[in-house]
């Protein structure tokens, strides 16, 4: 997964310099709508790698923090989500970080901890891109490309939410 995400990373900047470079020559409208298209697609692959590989080294979060409880309204929320259902149709950036086998219940519910934790951050950090409606205008694809990359961050993070409690008990018996 780690290699997929980093050549699609790569493609996407390599294609929005192609169409930057495209319309400046051009002045083509429609050589900007895909250049902005790309170029905020591009956007949300980079922080998402970004924000992945450095948060373990600027956060030491805590399992035992408030934020990491199950609240009482979650699990009518995953039942109404169907959470169980689909939960493990999603890619896994590094799957060995949560496979049983290779690593201890302890270690696993903390990096559920840490992913959700940056799911969150590149959920609120998708909407960033709206800030550059001002100079470019096209306000339906930053809108959009925000919108959709927030709400599948958001899934990521409601599946370390729902997967914690199970892991925390198989920790504690």
């Amino acid at each position: 997964m780690k290699k997929q995400l980093f050549l699609t990373t790569t493609i996407l900047i390599l294609l929005t310099v192609i169409f930057s470079t495209l319309y400046i020559t051009t002045k083509n409208q429609t050589a900007l709508t895909i250049a902005v298209s790309i170029g905020t697609t591009a956007y949300h692959f980079v922080m998402r790698l970004f924000i992945g590989l450095c948060l373990g080294k600027w956060l030491k979060l805590k399992k035992e923090n408030w934020w990491f409880k199950e609240k009482r309204f979650e699990k009518k929320l995953y039942k109404f989500l169907k959470v169980k259902k689909w939960k493990n149709k999603l890619p896994t950036y590094n799957p060995d970080t949560f496979d049983i086998k290779k690593k201890s219940f302890s270690d696993i519910v903390s990096a559920t901890c840490y992913s959700e934790v940056g799911h969150e951050v590149m959920a609120a950090l998708s909407f960033l891109p709206l800030l550059l409606v001002f100079p470019f205008g096209e306000i339906t694809v930053f809108a959009i490309t925000s919108t959709l990359g927030a709400i599948f961050d958001l899934l990521f993070a409601i599946i370390q939410r729902y997967n914690r409690p199970r892991l925390l008990k198989c920790l504690h018996g």
